[in-house]
């Protein structure tokens, strides 16, 4: 039985790692951008909290590759919403007429 849960693990920290690397092209784009638009903030502050969480829960279920991967998924959520604060939101017609669209 040990080995069929270290699979689950694996597969459930392989899932997360896919998560991170999706958070983590919207945390580069909004960088590049400096700022968001079309996108609700509370999301992403769903998703941190919901990643502290899981980096309590996962050891007590001993699934340790889903923690690892957690403390990514946890970075890249925590990283958008500090750019997306840093930055701010904008009116995404407004901001193609004044600055173009590179």
């Amino acid at each position: 039985m040990l080995v069929d849960q270290m699979n689950l693990d694996i597969i459930n920290a392989c899932f997360k790692l896919c998560a991170s690397l999706f958070l983590w092209v919207s945390v580069y784009t909004l960088y590049k951008s400096k700022g968001y638009a079309g996108i609700h903030f509370s999301q992403y502050l769903f998703f941190t909290v919901a990643a502290v969480w899981n980096l309590i829960y996962y050891p007590s279920l001993g699934q340790m590759w889903s923690f690892f991967a957690c403390i990514s998924v946890l970075a890249a959520n925590a990283s958008w919403i500090y750019l997306a604060l840093h930055y701010g939101h904008y009116d995404a017609d407004i901001r193609e007429t004044t600055h173009g669209t590179d």
